[in-house]
């Protein structure tokens, strides 16, 4: 894939340059609902390189490679979790982090 200058490969992950944030990381926010502000604001980019990044992934010419890259990168991800069970901590500690956003949802009007 053709990257533009504003992303790298490093050890077959699509990074941010002079960053450890992952095109993964910005394109699965993005799937989540979150606004290409959000999402600047949460990584501490600026907005402009936010919108490269998304009109990146989006344009024709690479597109099907990113949705590729995403749906391998997904692949390694539930990999490593089937061969790396959560503990018991790590499965508490998610159900607490889902009954706080819950909450937070619910007082949202």
């Amino acid at each position: 894939m053709d990257l533009p200058d504003f992303l790298h490969s490093a050890d077959g992950e699509i990074r941010i340059v002079g960053r450890r944030i992952g095109l993964f990381d910005v394109l699965s926010r993005r799937e989540e609902g979150h606004s290409a502000q959000w999402i600047a604001e949460e990584y501490e980019l600026s907005p402009v390189l936010v919108d490269d990044i998304l009109a990146f992934a989006d344009s024709d010419e690479s597109a099907a490679e990113v949705s590729a890259y995403i749906k391998e990168y997904r692949a390694d991800l539930a990999r490593l979790e089937a061969e790396n069970p959560p503990t018991e901590a790590v499965l508490r500690i998610r159900r607490l982090m889902a009954a706080r956003k819950a909450a937070q949802a619910a007082e949202t009007p």
